[in-house]
């Protein structure tokens, strides 16, 4: 064996993986989802990741299912638009982009038992899948480009103050 291979391999190894872990957008990337105009078919469907008490906030419902943003200045964005450009500053394109892509949807009837109202800050823990729909509120918003919504296993839900 040839030792400076070796070594040249788990430093490349090392470098790689450093780079991949270093990424939030990586992890949370829609570009390997499985579009589908509804959830009821799990064909194809793997865990793709989990949320562990992320803050999160919850939109509302969108055919059978409750939409959750689980990315930063997702309640001033949904509440209070002039908020969100103080906090996101001269890169609020790139929190918009988080805000679009970091959407999960939970069965109702799932939600339902928290007794959590919509329109709340949340603690969300849930099973992210490989599987998304697009959103119908794309035009209402004005979206710089088609919000995905990725179906998801509710674990938990703590109500949290803002």
């Amino acid at each position: 064996m040839d030792v400076k291979k070796i070594c040249w391999g788990l430093c490349l190894l090392a470098c790689f993986g450093g780079f991949a872990g270093c990424s939030d957008d990586e992890d949370f990337s829609n570009e390997n989802v499985i579009i589908r105009e509804d959830f009821s078919s799990t064909e194809g469907e793997v865990i793709e990741f989990e949320l562990k008490d992320a803050p999160a906030y919850v939109i509302g419902e969108d055919r059978g299912y409750v939409s959750i943003c689980f990315a930063d200045y997702a309640y001033e964005y949904f509440n209070n638009i002039d908020a969100f450009y103080q906090l996101a500053g001269d890169d609020w394109t790139h929190d918009e982009m988080d805000i679009i892509d970091k959407r999960i949807g939970v069965a109702v009837e799932d939600y339902k038992t928290y007794n959590i109202p919509y329109k709340s800050t949340v603690y969300v823990s849930a099973q992210v899948t490989n599987l998304g729909r697009v959103l119908n509120e794309g035009d209402d918003w004005g979206f710089i480009t088609t919000p995905i919504q990725r179906k998801a296993y509710l674990v938990d839900l703590k109500l949290r103050n803002h």
